[in-house]
């Protein structure tokens, strides 16, 4: 029975003539009812003939396929590099048209919506900054460093309580960015959450020393920035570079 349907399919999407290539269409239709073994076990033997010529026609695509895909990935990764070159030049033009050939090649890359992400956000775009993240994370809610990005972007927006939840749930990720402290607490500052500020600017000395000499203390490191943060975020000429990766 299944070997009745199976040929009725066979004809059904008329593949007799990918078959008739390899000389298979022939000995099915030839099948003798005077073989000694009658006509049923010549049927099958064709049957499995063309079964074996399917498979590997199917194992030929998919071998096809991988390689594609291989060589899509690294030439998304070769274009990547060029276009991080590009930005390091100031070339942001430049590097946008290169992280768009990049998606062209492989539209669902996060790794490449999340760098033309970090390129619209320096270049003030924050709401095409937003979606493309926004896009990441539909995908992989904890991709590296996509929640601090998102956080910048709605700080820059002055949205404040958007960028403290984006922040936040950056922290929740494995490796956050290491600027993520240092950032939450001026989302906090900006919304009058001092206490908070001062919190998370602390956590954020202590987890990087380096950024102050040793003579600075924690205190000091706090009222300055504070002094500062409410007009750098009120207006916004170019997002800082030290948060870079």
């Amino acid at each position: 029975m299944l070997l009745a349907i199976l040929l009725q399919k066979i004809r059904y999407f008329k593949i007799w003539h990918k078959v008739k290539d390899k000389n298979l269409s022939g000995q099915l239709s030839a099948v003798s009812t005077n073989s000694v073994r009658g006509p049923a076990f010549g049927r099958h033997r064709a049957l499995r003939r063309v079964a074996y010529y399917l498979l590997f026609a199917a194992f030929g695509a998919i071998t096809t396929t991988t390689a594609w895909a291989g060589q899509t990935q690294s030439n998304v990764e070769t274009l990547l590099e060029k276009a991080r070159g590009e930005e390091k030049a100031g070339d942001y033009a430049a590097a946008e048209r290169i992280y768009k050939q990049a998606l062209a090649l492989a539209p669902e890359s996060l790794e490449t919506l999340k760098r033309l992400g970090i390129l619209e956000q320096t270049e003030l775009r924050f709401d095409d900054s937003i979606q493309l993240f926004k896009h990441v994370l539909v995908n992989d809610p904890r991709y590296p460093e996509v929640n601090f990005f998102l956080g910048v972007s709605y700080w820059g927006k002055n949205d404040f309580n958007e960028s403290i939840d984006s922040f936040e749930r950056e922290l929740k990720t494995p490796n956050p960015h290491p600027r993520s402290h240092y950032y939450l607490g001026l989302a906090f500052q900006s919304s009058g959450r001092i206490e908070e500020a001062t919190s998370q600017l602390n956590q954020s000395l202590a987890q990087n020393p380096k950024t102050l000499t040793h003579s600075t203390s924690s205190r000091v490191f706090t009222r300055m920035h504070l002094s500062v943060l409410s007009s750098c975020s009120k207006r916004w000429t170019r997002i800082p570079s030290n948060y870079m990766p």
